[in-house]
């Protein structure tokens, strides 16, 4: 049976009560964060080969934390990977976010790990593949710095740009497609 409906879309606040729903029915939310990652990563092992370069731009919250969960199985898979957090670690708000953030740290000999207070801190990069996965579904109103300038410099790159979620300054209170 095909459905009619190619695109399902929800709202962000319909993609909540689904993560509150699967929390009531036994996923915590470091599973869900796990599977997102993972799925992440598996799309990307799918496309490119090994030992790509791959920058994943990280935000202080769940996206973020779905961006760390990526970075560990490209790691896995022997992707070279740098993960440029836009904000201080110690300001990681999510639990489950700063559970990956902890095992990230534990692998700085293989994963370079940066962290960007101020947007003329942005590294530049030279990588095939750019994961932003800087806000989610919970983001509201306008983007601030250093946010705002890291999203017009994944803009402004030629590499293969792939967004957890939904590509950040994307208004996920009225529209998210999954």
């Amino acid at each position: 049976m095909q459905s009619k409906n190619k695109n399902l879309s929800i709202t962000s606040s319909e993609m909540r009560a689904l993560e509150v729903n699967a929390q009531y029915f036994g996923l915590s939310l470091l599973q869900l964060m796990e599977n997102a990652g993972r799925s992440v990563a598996q799309e990307i092992i799918s496309r490119f080969q090994k030992n790509k370069k791959t920058v994943v731009f990280c935000g202080l919250g769940g996206n973020g934390g779905d961006g760390f969960v990526a970075a560990r199985h490209l790691l896995a898979a022997d992707f070279e990977v740098t993960v440029v957090l836009m904000g201080r670690s110690r300001d990681i708000n999510h639990e489950a976010a700063l559970s990956n953030w902890v095992i990230l740290q534990s692998l700085q000999d293989k994963v370079d790990l940066l962290e960007v207070t101020d947007s003329s801190l942005i590294p530049k990069v030279n990588a095939g593949i750019v994961i932003d996965a800087l806000l989610g579904t919970g983001t509201k109103g306008k983007l601030k710095a250093p946010i705002t300038q890291a999203v017009n410099y994944i803009n402004s790159l030629s590499s293969f740009k792939i967004a957890v979620d939904l590509p950040t300054g994307i208004d996920s209170q009225h529209f998210t497609s999954v």
